[in-house]
């Protein structure tokens, strides 16, 4: 794997909190599982390879495949270990192209792929600016309450890091 995709990688398990851990890893299993599979590797392909920029098709992609996660999950897992997930999803995606020589990794790209993920997370999870302030402001039982903003700052704090901020 690439030396900035291990470092996305580790960062984002290191601020994964505990209670989050094992459902994080529940939805990246799921989430390689079906990008994977020699029954589904074909889905994941065709979205890649859709018109348009290849970044952005990866994050509608990874996106795509969280909402596939959710519906077929027995009970509803925590929204705050989604975007962990998700982030840990594409760098695997990411991966996956740079080895077979689609894309080459570069903080540019891994950043515009994060944010372009966590708008399609936000927007498939309902999550608006009101939303998540109110979120923040303790309106919901601690716990409870998703958490995007951690997970967006996260990876643009680790890019960060990559590039010796």
């Amino acid at each position: 794997m690439d030396n900035l995709l291990t470092q996305v990688k580790q960062g984002i398990e290191a601020k994964t909190p505990p209670n989050l851990q094992e459902d994080t890893q529940k939805m990246v299993a799921a989430g390689m599982k079906i990008m994977f599979d020699a029954k589904t590797h074909q889905m994941m392909m065709k979205q890649i390879n859709q018109p348009g920029d290849i970044i952005d098709n990866v994050a509608k992609g990874i996106g795509a495949l969280m909402s596939i996660i959710f519906r077929s999950s027995k009970g509803a897992p925590p929204i705050d270990a989604a975007i962990p997930a998700s982030i840990l999803l594409m760098v695997e995606a990411l991966d996956y192209l740079a080895q077979t020589g689609k894309i080459q990794i570069t903080p540019d790209i891994v950043a515009q792929c994060t944010k372009t993920l966590m708008a399609y997370m936000m927007q498939k999870l309902g999550l608006t600016p009101e939303k998540i302030q109110q979120l923040q402001s303790g309106a919901q039982p601690a716990g409870q309450a998703p958490t995007p903003p951690a997970g967006q700052q996260a990876p643009s704090g680790l890019i960060a890091q990559s590039q010796g901020a």
